[in-house]
């Protein structure tokens, strides 16, 4: 049987004392609260009644915590009433919980109090947003009715205002529904916004609802003009393809007329940052060429944008490194050369101007200059295979006054790289020991010991590439470069990662021992053990919501105020386990991942890979992975690091559920699944039921098999990247060397991505041996 099948069917709830002290009591109280962590409930926060009564059977039992739990009985109270549609009640509610809660809880209840509130209050009609202000103050008796609203001074109207436009925008004046929006006093476009900036930001508010006033100024505008606000319309009520449609077509004609072209400008602008933001990074490039076009000309510059000198010089920067970046993405170098210049030019000059820069404006502009220099030479070179200009344009770069340390490090480690594929095996070791030597980078270190392995073996040291392989392991166990790389090149320490964690089962009933962990002291501490006990209530009540504010108040209370390590790694442990037990994966992969810098932590604490690389809703990736024949660890290890297995996930550019999901992309896996009821289902919102995510998921990871032979490396990068993105890199940049051509993925993103899957693949196998 399978350590994780063992782990499903063996692993029975766990019920522990905690007995400690809590605030200023001095009486031990024995609490018991049910924690699993490897197996935590499925319930979900719509189960908020059941919740409730929960906590009136363990107050019933514990009647000295109701002043601890006050706010959350007030909120799961409010809660429930909402699901009932009684806004008044549950308005009250969250009154109450708002007079008594702090930190995330108190946020949570003021965002609650103002949506109930509002409901219950307002109805109908345009709301002047000062006057509601005026009325929070009163019923909040001036801001001081809650901690938390004095913990963020919200006692003005000023302070009020931007937390109201953030949670009820359809209550305030000028965005109800049957708001409307006034045209500009004069005719056409106002001569203090020459690119309409303003208006159309209000436009976007009020989302195109105009007052009959406003077609009688539009019709004192330019066809091309009115039809822009056309395009905005669309693109404010959520039709991006449409809007692109119309600006696609207008662009080019307002962009022949001098006095139109900041609005051309703007047009092209807005359809690159549509496209950017729906992922499509290809199809973005051709737009950059009319688009630099403009910003040559002199009829842009900083007063026809209405923007000042430094807005203008940094806003054309870093446009014009996105045309290089783009233009790179598609493999037109001489653009993206063209393109490369010219913001190294921009910023020279901006350096020399009379102006006033800010330390913070000089340091993006350093900032701009370093990623210009690493597309000339990590990507445009690259692609040349001209090893000594990538090596003498990143020398140029550390060369710059100001470069930050982050991006040294990163050409550092290129030049050796770079000297490495050039057969000098002998320079790249000498740059890489003395890297080595010089940082503290520990994202960097890893992958610099690895490479060193191989500088040395091709120089043929085998004692000092052995001695540099069994430091990697030993010091970083479960890095990509320990757990994969190292297995690449056949190292005899390739499994050497193993030993932390040779006897799987018995990490399993370690990790199930909480008494393990002695966390007396912090149970001790006044404040730090209120907080505790709030957070072990809140997971044996079963609402993960509720329970991850209270673990994460907990966490905030014991992590370093600076970068420097845990004062007590035990409480750490405690916590993240506590993260595990509510199923708040992110929560316990990410503290751990601090934890992680800590002397012989693996060695300490083993167990701990078993909620690092979780594994919920197992018997669902078996049953997938069986019906397509894909190992079930793949998809474990996708989800890992899409999502980190949060079933509701949505990213910025709207991909969905735990394997983060396009829409069309599932739309068109879902036309040949083989799923009962599959008509009934309704994409993208049954993206975020983890059955059919991962059951779609997993098709379209065995049709990049199919389409990339196989090679794991290339189809997680297409998962992350696309199809096509990948194609046009195999065509310029493919190399034999499948770590090479890992190191040489140019997207950053992409590259940890493919990184961090294979390394969680392995480990996965492992673990289910």
């Amino acid at each position: 049987m399978s350590c994780m099948r063992w782990i499903s069917f063996k692993i029975i709830l766990t019920s522990f004392i905690f007995t400690g002290l809590c605030g200023c009591t001095s009486t031990l109280r024995p609490v018991k609260v049910p924690l699993d962590v490897l197996s935590p409930s499925q319930l979900v926060d719509s189960d908020f009644k059941k919740s409730r009564d929960l906590l009136d059977q363990y107050l019933k039992k514990n009647p000295s915590d109701r002043e601890l739990l006050a706010d959350v009985e007030s909120m799961l109270d409010a809660i429930n009433a909402e699901a009932k549609g009684d806004s008044a009640a549950a308005s009250a509610a969250w009154l109450r919980a708002v007079s008594t809660a702090r930190g995330g809880f108190g946020e949570r209840a003021f965002s609650g109090w103002l949506r109930a509130f509002a409901k219950s209050r307002f109805t109908s009609g345009k709301l002047d947003r000062r006057e509601i202000a005026r009325m929070i103050l009163s019923e909040t008796r001036g801001g001081s009715l809650g901690p938390w609203m004095l913990s963020r001074s919200l006692q003005t109207e000023d302070k009020i205002l931007p937390i109201l436009l953030k949670e009820i925008p359809e209550f305030l004046n000028g965005v109800t529904p049957d708001a409307t929006l006034d045209p500009p006093e004069t005719e056409g476009v106002p001569p203090d916004d020459p690119v309409l900036t303003a208006l159309a930001e209000e436009y976007c508010r009020y989302k195109g609802h105009v007052s009959p006033s406003w077609q009688t100024w539009k019709k004192t505008l330019l066809t091309d003009v009115a039809k822009y606000f056309d395009a905005l319309a669309e693109q404010c009520s959520g039709q991006p393809a449409k809007a692109l449609a119309v600006l696609s077509e207008v662009a080019p004609r307002l962009a022949s007329q001098s006095s139109l072209m900041p609005l051309a400008l703007e047009s092209y602008s807005r359809m690159i940052r549509m496209r950017r933001d729906q992922g499509e990074r290809d199809s973005v490039a051709p737009l950059y060429m009319p688009y630099m076009q403009l910003w040559k000309n002199p009829a842009i510059n900083e007063s026809t944008l209405a923007l000042s000198r430094v807005a203008f010089e940094q806003r054309r920067i870093e446009e014009t490194l996105w045309a290089a970046r783009a233009r790179a993405n598609i493999g037109d170098g001489d653009s993206a050369r063209t393109f490369a210049d010219d913001v190294l030019t921009y910023v020279n000059s901006a350096l020399l101007q009379s102006f006033t820069l800010s330390a913070d404006q000089k340091s993006n502009l350093v900032a701009a200059a370093a990623e210009t220099y690493h597309i000339l030479a990590f990507r445009l070179a690259v692609e040349a295979r001209d090893w000594e200009k990538s090596f003498n344009i990143a020398e140029l770069a550390l060369r710059q006054a100001g470069l930050p340390d982050e991006w040294s490090t990163r050409f550092r480690w290129s030049q050796g790289l770079y000297r490495f594929l050039g057969g000098e095996f002998d320079q790249a070791r000498r740059i890489w020991e003395q890297l080595l030597t010089d940082t503290t980078d520990e994202k960097i270190r890893p992958q610099v010991l690895f490479w060193l392995v191989r500088a040395h073996e091709k120089l043929g040291n085998a004692s000092e590439s052995s001695f540099y392989a069994k430091t990697l392991s030993e010091d970083y166990p479960l890095n990509f470069y320990s757990v994969v790389a190292l297995s690449k090149v056949g190292s005899q320490q390739a499994k050497a990662w193993e030993t932390s964690f040779e006897d799987v089962n018995e990490l399993v009933e370690t990790l199930s021992d909480w008494q393990r962990i002695d966390i007396d002291d912090l149970r001790e501490d006044r404040e730090r053990g209120r907080l505790l006990r709030r957070a072990e209530v809140l997971a044996s009540l079963k609402t993960p919501q509720l329970s991850t504010l209270a673990i994460e108040e907990l966490q905030r209370s014991i992590e370093p105020a600076t970068g420097g390590g845990f004062k007590n790694i035990k409480w750490a442990i405690y916590v993240s386990r506590l993260h595990a037990s509510v199923g708040n994966w992110l929560g316990s992969i990410s503290l751990t991942t601090k934890m992680m810098k800590t002397a012989d932590f693996w060695r300490d604490w083993p167990e701990q890979i078993l909620t690092y690389f979780p594994r919920p809703y197992l018997s669902t990736y078996e049953t997938v992975g069986k019906e397509l024949g894909i190992d079930y660890n793949e998809l474990l290890a996708i989800s890992r690091q899409e999502s980190s297995f949060k079933a509701d996930a949505k990213s910025g550019a709207n991909a969905y559920g735990m394997m983060q999901l396009m829409p069309y992309t599932a739309k068109r896996l879902l036309k040949n699944a083989q799923l009962p009821d599959k008509e009934k289902l309704s994409i993208p919102q049954d993206l975020m039921k983890p059955e059919l995510n991962i059951r779609l998921a997993a098709d379209y990871v065995r049709e990049l098999h199919a389409r990339f032979r196989n090679d794991k490396a290339q189809s997680y990068a297409a998962y992350n990247a696309g199809v096509q993105t990948v194609d046009s890199w195999l065509a310029r940049r493919m190399f034999d060397d499948p770590l090479v051509f890992i190191e040489l993925i140019p997207y950053q993103e992409t590259r940890d991505y493919v990184k961090g899957v294979l390394r969680n693949q392995r480990v996965y196998e492992y673990l289910s041996r």
